[in-house]
């Protein structure tokens, strides 16, 4: 069942449910923001709960899994900077 904790699984679960149950019913959300958040709660699923993997092939999912996360997060936080460069629609 991966490598985390039954706990983990479940407060992780809980978190990715919760978090798109909040997106329905809070309406619109920038897409730099809602994106890498869901990205983000999907990746520990893909690389680290869902791999069957053992010794060097676990410390890559778990790399890949974290620099996922990083990305994901920076995304987020430099949103306006980012929207600023590329531009965005509003109104």
């Amino acid at each position: 069942m991966g490598y985390l904790s039954a706990g983990a699984i479940t407060a992780l679960a809980v978190a990715s449910v919760g978090f798109h149950i909040y997106l329905i019913f809070v309406g619109l959300i920038p897409n730099l923001v809602s994106r890498p958040l869901h990205l983000a709660l999907v990746l520990p699923w893909v690389f680290v709960i869902g791999d069957a993997a053992t010794g060097w092939r676990k410390g890559i999912g778990w790399s890949l899994c974290a620099i996922g996360l990083a990305c994901s997060f920076a995304i987020v936080f430099w949103r306006v900077p980012l929207e600023d460069q590329y531009g965005s629609l509003e109104g």
